[in-house]
């Protein structure tokens, strides 16, 4: 619905280990730490050893969806598409989350140090 702001730091998540992943109704949280983390309802892809896997949606949560493997994984890169609608992160086996963001609704939230940013 919206976009990333240009000015958006993602530095922020560079180095940083996903040290938990939270599964609610109808949402998914991986924590870099209390302050930093990102939050989405919407669709997303998982890359891992050359394996891509889409899911149109996280609810009804049935499974951990492949992201329990995250756990711990740091984040070499991250960065958005041109149209700044989705997240992309890599982390340092080369494995990729991707947060896919929607025109018609919020999908994802992305929040440091308590300033949030809706997309």
């Amino acid at each position: 619905m919206y976009k990333i702001p240009e000015s958006f730091d993602f530095s922020t998540f560079k180095g940083r280990t996903i040290s938990q992943i939270s599964f609610g109704l109808n949402v998914i949280i991986i924590f870099f730490s209390p302050e930093v983390y990102v939050q989405w309802s919407g669709r997303f892809k998982v890359s891992r050893e050359n394996v891509k896997t889409n899911f149109e949606e996280v609810y009804p949560v049935k499974s951990d969806f492949g992201l329990l493997a995250f756990l711990e994984k740091k984040v070499e890169t991250v960065y958005t598409d041109e149209n700044r609608n989705n997240l992309f992160l890599i982390f340092d086996d080369e494995s990729v989350i991707e947060i896919i963001g929607d025109d018609a609704f919020e999908s994802f939230t992305l929040n440091v140090n308590g300033i949030k940013t809706l997309v």
